[in-house]
């Protein structure tokens, strides 16, 4: 984590910090089926902030979105953007598969990193097509399958 020094002027910090922290974190979602929802919280403006970053405070939208489906007595939730299109839950990529091929959102509202990289290595080798495209979360409920990924471990979520 990198945070800056004492400010409360909202202009950058000249004193930066490093801060590195390792814990483990279990299975995230599980492995069954799981019970989603249409998040009524969206996934940040790209315009707003530097969404393909990692920032703390994404994460309040995400915890938002969490406690909403819990809430309302879901496992998890779709986030969409600004458009209304899926982009992603809120602590993980969302692909979705029609007829051997797999749909993810494309960059730009998206966090899009490794962990993302590698189920496009993997499904490449499983001979699996991948296409990135904005979709709305009526596709999905006529998906094949569907699973979250996790930015952080690895773990699939189905």
């Amino acid at each position: 984590m990198v945070f800056l020094g004492q400010n409360m002027t909202l202009q950058p910090s000249e004193s930066v910090h490093v801060m590195l922290c390792a814990w483990e974190w279990g299975k995230y979602l599980g492995n069954s089926a799981l019970k989603i929802m249409t998040s009524s919280f969206q996934r940040p403006n790209p315009k707003s902030c530097f969404i393909e970053a990692k920032v703390t405070g994404h994460y309040i939208n995400s915890i938002l979105a969490t406690k909403e489906a819990k809430q309302k007595g879901y496992d998890e939730s779709l986030l969409l953007d600004m458009n209304g299109y899926v982009a992603e839950g809120p602590g993980a990529n969302f692909f979705y598969e029609k007829e051997n091929i797999l749909y993810t959102a494309p960059h730009g509202n998206i966090l899009s990193g490794i962990t993302r990289q590698t189920i496009f290595e993997i499904a490449k080798e499983l001979k699996y097509t991948i296409k990135e495209k904005h979709f709305k979360p009526k596709d999905v409920y006529a998906a094949d399958g569907a699973f979250f990924h996790r930015n952080s471990s690895g773990d699939l979520s189905y």
